[in-house]
């Protein structure tokens, strides 16, 4: 895809209105004979900034003509402040400078816009809404011829003439949004079997046999005579031992259980935004004289408010 000196005229032709949308359009990603021409600009991935430099979203892909070897349109994602919708957007309704697409619109227009799918073919009625807002302002506009086999040489051609000069100077500023994102701790909890040594006291009983020899001196009886033969007496000892049982008893219960408590915590940081001062021939004469300093003079400043451009009629203050 290459710029050539023949896209004047279809620029011409966009702001009359009207351009004929061709019927073969296509992502380029769908076009493998066709690129970006070396040294030429290529739009996608980056962002478009709507009016005050609101970020609208990212430029996924082009929409390319084999027949008219050109790209007509940017399809944009909205990103997360739009559900990741996308959009079609002319070119010629963009100005592109440093990496980045300016368009004069705003979020609000996206909210009736229609939505770009897969395998649209009726191009018109997004041609229709973009080019039917009243966004009055756009400075500049492309339409990116494109190369192919055969690519077409040029440069780049300026914007459309529309009877006077304007530069648009986005003032953006920055905004922090403190969010919040879960994130995990914890206790974990063991449990484990252990063994300790105990000791207690039990009183035993145990029998002994005792043998004892008594001398004697007397006249035989009859159960003395009955004694008078073989014979084994046999003595039984009884003794206690100790027997050991154990019985296992819940002595605790450890109960597991969470807690919500909620705090509230003060996050400091810090936001950039572009301050817009004008000076006027006299304040720079003013300036060289080495009266702007003094006392009792004043410094005419353009402040850009929040959504606005500066130089498009902000309120007009005095600083000393």
């Amino acid at each position: 895809m290459t710029y050539g000196n023949n896209l004047a005229s279809d620029m011409n032709a966009n702001r009359g209105g009207y351009q004929s949308i061709p019927n073969d359009l296509a992502p380029m990603e769908d076009l493998p004979d066709w690129k970006v021409a070396d040294g030429e600009i290529d739009p996608r991935g980056g962002d478009v900034l709507g009016a005050g430099g609101e970020k609208i979203g990212t430029i996924v892909t082009l929409l390319a003509s084999p027949t008219t070897q050109r790209a007509h349109f940017a399809v944009v994602d909205t990103g997360s402040w739009f559900s990741n919708k996308r959009f079609v957007l002319p070119l010629s309704s963009l100005n592109f400078r440093e990496g980045r697409a300016y368009g004069t619109f705003m979020r609000e227009h996206f909210q009736g816009a229609p939505e770009w799918h897969e395998g649209a073919r009726d191009y018109n009625s997004y041609h229709s809404y973009w080019t039917g807002l009243n966004t009055a302002g756009t400075t500049g506009s492309m339409t990116a011829p494109m190369a192919g086999t055969a690519a077409t040489s040029g440069t780049m051609a300026s914007a459309a003439t529309t009877g006077r000069e304007e530069a648009v100077i986005p003032v953006v500023e920055e905004e922090m949004h403190v969010g919040k994102q879960q994130v995990e701790h914890g206790v974990r909890i063991v449990s484990r079997v252990t063994e300790r040594p105990v000791e207690e006291q039990v009183r035993l009983r145990e029998e002994h046999v005792t043998v004892n020899r008594v001398p004697a001196d007397r006249p035989l009886t009859d159960a003395d005579r009955t004694a008078m033969r073989d014979q084994v007496v046999e003595v039984t000892e009884r003794a206690e031992v100790p027997v050991v049982t154990k019985e296992a008893r819940v002595v605790e219960e450890v109960h597991v259980g969470k807690e919500v408590r909620e705090h509230t915590e003060a996050v400091q940081g810090t936001v950039r935004r572009t301050e817009v001062d004008i000076d006027t021939d006299a304040d720079m004469d003013a300036e060289e004289a080495g009266l702007l300093d003094t006392p009792g003079t004043t410094r005419s400043t353009t402040s850009a408010t929040r959504g606005g451009t500066a130089g498009s009629g902000g309120g007009t203050t005095s600083r000393p």
